[in-house]
């Protein structure tokens, strides 16, 4: 019980108080990759952290509906059990139809608003694989080298090279939606390829390939529509 503090009939994990603070500092460090976009939006900051809270509510609290007979009996004993990749991929669906309304409802621009929390993912998912690089998921414990394949260090490798290919077009000053477009692209294109090989995860969640393969057709159809609109404006001068 060295790894936990207990405060009343509260125990926390110190590992999960690292997790926290490593994201505060990942989030600190990507709202400075947008320092200047976002000095004027303030509803779509607003938007951006809503955002972020209902991803940590859902993916926290969902597990009370996929348990619905044991929730009802000890809902307590559901809330202790730790989410897995399903709640994770509820979480991000959730977010992103919370992001398809609110830059409706508000007038936003909505591939900046989900370029900014993806980028804030990748610098999340950086930081997070940067302090365990040699792990291969493989086992139900975490160990160095298994099968001679650190695969964190793999996805870690993959994420730095695609942040640096968004600061790069950022620099160009490129559109938006094709910035977007790339990064879904080149993270689902490579994760895709890496879950058919290994099992890379996403802050540790284990999710099905399809699930990043959903990402690059998503970033190959913002990428599409991007093109299709500039054609169509083209063509109206």
């Amino acid at each position: 019980m060295d790894d936990v503090w207990i405060v009343g009939p509260l125990i926390i994990k110190q590992s999960m108080l690292l997790v926290m603070g490593m994201i505060v500092v990942s989030l600190f460090l990507s709202k400075q990759l947008f320092y200047e976009e976002l000095s004027e939006q303030k509803k779509l900051q607003d938007s951006y952290w809503n955002g972020m809270l209902y991803f940590f509510v859902i993916f926290q609290f969902s597990t009370l509906l996929f348990y619905p007979t044991i929730t009802i009996r000890d809902p307590f004993a559901v809330m202790a059990m730790p989410s897995s990749s399903l709640e994770w991929m509820l979480a991000w669906l959730v977010v992103a139809l919370y992001f398809f309304w609110v830059s409706w409802k508000r007038g936003l621009n909505r591939e900046f608003l989900f370029l900014y929390f993806f980028v804030s993912y990748l610098v999340v998912e950086t930081v997070y694989l940067a302090f365990h690089p040699f792990i291969d998921y493989r086992l139900s414990v975490d160990v160095p080298y298994y099968g001679g394949h650190p695969v964190s260090l793999y996805q870690m490798l993959v994420t730095v090279l695609i942040l640096v290919v968004f600061m790069w077009q950022k620099q160009r000053k490129m559109d938006v939606p094709l910035i977007l477009g790339r990064v879904l692209v080149m993270y689902g294109g490579s994760f895709g390829i890496l879950s058919l090989l290994f099992e890379p995860r996403m802050m540790g969640m284990a999710v099905p390939a399809w699930f990043y393969f959903l990402l690059l057709f998503a970033g190959f159809a913002t990428t599409t529509m991007m093109l299709k609109r500039k054609e169509n404006q083209e063509v109206s001068k």
